[in-house]
């Protein structure tokens, strides 16, 4: 059952990104990567930040040698950018498609920001990587609104409303 969840809030996750991105295409290059008023960093540096999130934790959950945080300077353009949600994303999907229920209940130790490594389940860390998808792509939207863009539903709702439409 709860693989089931995760892989459903996976492919909900996949989608209100990929519908953040779309509307993201249609910023010029100085609103993508302007500083916020408040000294918050660019939406390039947000969503950057978004992806090596997926990243990283999908790193860990393949038990893979990660490849590290990526600086939001290497990604010159929004389309850079774009490519490398799509491989995430891709990587993201493909896990969730291969994992077991055995697997979920794995434990793991992971370094956090002060290096400390406790025991996570794999879908603990799953459901991590998922609600840091969620709670930055709304920092992404409020940064959308501030240089000018204007945000759209990215809710589960309305992603069940996409994909599962009513019977009529």
């Amino acid at each position: 059952m709860m693989l089931e969840q995760l892989r459903n809030q996976t492919e909900y996750v996949i989608w209100s990104m990929g519908r953040t991105i779309e509307l993201l295409e249609t910023l010029s290059h100085e609103q993508f990567t302007r500083p916020m008023p408040d000294g918050a960093k660019s939406v390039r540096d947000k969503l950057v930040h978004t992806i090596d999130g997926v990243a990283v934790w999908a790193a860990r959950c393949e038990a893979a040698l990660e490849s590290g945080i990526r600086s939001a300077e290497s990604f010159g353009n929004l389309a850079v950018t774009i490519g490398y949600w799509k491989t995430e994303s891709q990587r993201l999907a493909q896990l969730m498609e291969g994992m077991t229920e055995e697997e979920l209940a794995e434990q793991r130790g992971y370094p956090d920001q002060d290096q400390q490594s406790g025991p996570h389940s794999v879908a603990e860390v799953l459901f991590h990587v998922l609600d840091h998808c969620t709670y930055h792509r709304a920092q992404v939207m409020a940064f959308l609104r501030a240089v000018g863009g204007e945000p759209v539903s990215t809710t589960y709702r309305w992603y069940l409303k996409e994909h599962r439409p009513y019977a009529q």
